[in-house]
């Protein structure tokens, strides 16, 4: 089975890169937002899958990244897959659009790092 790829984005911008099958998909999504999910379109080629109970959740900060991608206020880690294939299976990331992603991730990280939601960087 083809494994594909997604980005998890926590609150604070940081990124760690996932790793799903199609039978794999729902149960990677759900574990890595900690709860049911909630699909976002952002583009035709990427879709933001969020924890649909995230603003209700006192634990979960606003998402920095994922709010200003999506133009919604979301809150929790988020994770960004490719978009749905025709029989509604979840599509990996591209390398390009993970790079953007990655991109946009690193300035949500610096600016948490600046406001001290984040430890410094040591080199």
């Amino acid at each position: 089975m083809e494994e594909k790829i997604a980005l998890r984005v926590s609150e604070y911008g940081t990124v760690e890169k996932l790793s799903f099958t199609d039978d794999s998909s729902l149960k990677v999504l759900q574990s890595a937002v900690d709860g049911l999910i909630q699909p976002v379109d952002v583009t035709e080629t990427v879709t933001c899958w969020v924890n649909e109970e995230g603003l209700f959740r006192s634990d979960f900060r606003s998402n920095i990244l994922a709010s200003k991608t999506t133009g919604l206020n979301l809150k929790g880690p988020v994770v960004f897959t490719g978009g749905v294939g025709e029989n509604g299976e979840t599509l990996s990331l591209s390398y390009e659009d993970a790079e953007i992603i990655r991109q946009k991730a690193s300035v949500a990280e610096k600016l948490c790092r600046s406001l001290g939601l984040l430890e410094p960087e040591t080199n």
